[in-house]
């Protein structure tokens, strides 16, 4: 930008007429901040937003791009909430399989422990039965759920690693 002479300042003076007066103010506060003086501070505030010029886009753009961003925002909820009903189906046949040796009451062979189940005790110490079905993600309305881990807990009593007390289970220390 060259600076060239005028003859009079006129010939460089612009008149800008904001909203309010509260604007005025707002704008002479942060060129006092900014230790310019008003004109200063608005010519490089405006010569800023020309310079990035190249990053400007039409406010009717905007609003367009906006809109398309909250329909594939809504279309990737939809499919979020779909595959969290998924994923909770598979996990519930999956918790399914891995109890139902413990369903069988003529099951024979080695019955894998749920490992989460002894991990908790060993964390916790002690157990309520609603903290612990939370804790395994196991509905108390699942009664085949219900019985094989209440199975893998009398198994346990049974080895005296668990005890069973009037509130719970605890983790006997041995």
């Amino acid at each position: 930008m060259v600076l060239k002479k005028t003859k009079t300042i006129k010939e460089r003076l612009i008149y800008v007429y904001l909203p309010s007066e509260d604007m005025v103010e707002h704008w002479k506060k942060k060129a006092q901040e900014a230790k310019m003086s008003l004109s200063k501070f608005v010519m490089e505030q405006v010569e800023g937003g020309i310079q990035r010029e190249d990053d400007f886009v039409p406010r009717l753009e905007l609003l367009k791009k906006i809109k398309e961003l909250e329909e594939e925002n809504q279309s990737l909820r939809q499919d979020n909430r779909r595959l969290g009903i998924v994923v909770d189906k598979l996990q519930e046949d999956l918790q399914v399989y891995r109890l139902q040796p413990f369903m069988d009451e003529k099951f024979q062979g080695i019955r894998k422990y749920e490992k989460g189940l002894i991990d908790l005790f060993r964390k916790k110490g002690f157990l309520k039965m609603d903290e612990l079905w939370r804790e395994l993600g196991v509905s108390p309305r699942n009664s085949d759920a219900v019985k094989a881990i209440s199975r893998q807990l009398e198994n346990l009593e049974h080895y005296g690693l668990i005890k069973k007390t009037y509130e719970g289970w605890r983790w006997s220390k041995k």
